[in-house]
């Protein structure tokens, strides 16, 4: 993706130096998984209907969160939580919206199903964006940052792209969005 945006920078197609990014599902994973590692390159995070996340604390488990112990990085591979853990306040300084359908709730094939990412995020796409909104909130102000967070139930939605941009309007909201100081997730 660093190398997509480059090339798309050097051949004047862009200005990709921040650009906002989107991820529905699988893609919302990856989403904020690159904006936790690269910051600088993010303007706005918006991830819709993840099946599970990366929370902001290092007192979970990576890759559920941040801590790693230090036989768990084999010789010679990054340390990824390590690298995403530096660069934390800055990922906590981006402006964040959540999008999940209302409906969002079946334990379809392809939901990650493990017990502990059940226990620690919940049982579902719904449980799990509220969990990562909590604790990115939570680390934020941890750190005296005040999270600049949404969070936006589609109503009628299930795990429906089409349906979720279209008859809930998520694209309309993902590219009209203006997003201020402040939380009002709950």
């Amino acid at each position: 993706m660093l190398a997509l945006l480059a090339r798309l920078q050097a051949m004047g197609l862009a200005d990709t130096r921040k650009v906002d990014l989107f991820g529905f599902s699988g893609g919302a994973q990856l989403a904020h998984r690159f904006a936790m590692l690269y910051p600088q390159h993010v303007a706005a995070l918006h991830v819709a209907a993840a099946g599970w996340y990366c929370l902001p604390d290092d007192s979970v488990p990576f890759p559920m969160g941040l801590r790693t112990e230090a036989n768990m990085v084999p010789p010679g591979e990054s340390d990824i939580a390590g690298l995403m853990l530096a660069q934390l306040s800055a990922f906590l300084k981006l402006p964040l919206r959540i999008y999940v359908g209302e409906d969002d709730r079946l334990r379809d094939p392809a939901l990650r199903r493990d017990r502990r990412i059940d226990a620690l995020q919940g049982r579902d796409r719904v449980a799990r964006a509220h969990a990562f909104a909590a604790a990115f909130k939570s680390a934020a102000h941890a750190r005296g940052i005040v999270p600049t967070l949404s969070f936006t139930v589609l109503p009628g939605c299930g795990h429906d792209f089409p349906q979720c941009a279209q008859a809930a309007g998520l694209a309309a909201q993902v590219c009209g969005l203006s997003i201020t100081k402040g939380d009002d997730y709950e």
